[in-house]
């Protein structure tokens, strides 16, 4: 089974059904309950956070919270973690090496994890 790191913006993307999102786990035949999923701490908390500021209602929030405690939640001091991170943080800054962008994304229209989803997998 495949591991995969997901960030907040991939997640969210997700439960809003966005279609690059939706279109990239289909293209990769992926369904969030066949493979495992990583999500740090602090992504846990970002989604948290987000439907505090959009105002979720309770049933959402609960929901949500529910959904993303089925993931592994990883504490900022994993260092396989900030490896990963620094990977796709580079990748989406575009200075990868060997690993450019695709033509017409650049870090400011691209989730730094749509990398991560299709890219990088923990064995």
């Amino acid at each position: 089974m495949k591991t995969f790191v997901l960030d907040t913006n991939v997640l969210l993307g997700h439960l809003k059904g966005e279609k690059v999102i939706m279109d990239t786990f289909e293209n990769l035949g992926l369904n969030l309950t066949d493979v495992n999923i990583i999500i740090s701490i602090v992504v846990f908390a970002e989604m948290k956070s987000l439907g505090k500021q959009r105002k979720w209602s309770a049933k959402k929030y609960e929901n949500v919270n529910t959904w993303l405690r089925k993931f592994l939640i990883i504490p900022l001091e994993s260092e396989d973690l900030l490896e990963v991170y620094a990977e796709i943080d580079a990748y989406s800054q575009g200075k990868l090496e060997n690993k450019p962008l695709p033509f017409g994304l650049s870090s400011r229209n691209m989730g730094k994890m749509i990398y991560g989803l299709l890219q990088q997998h923990i064995s």
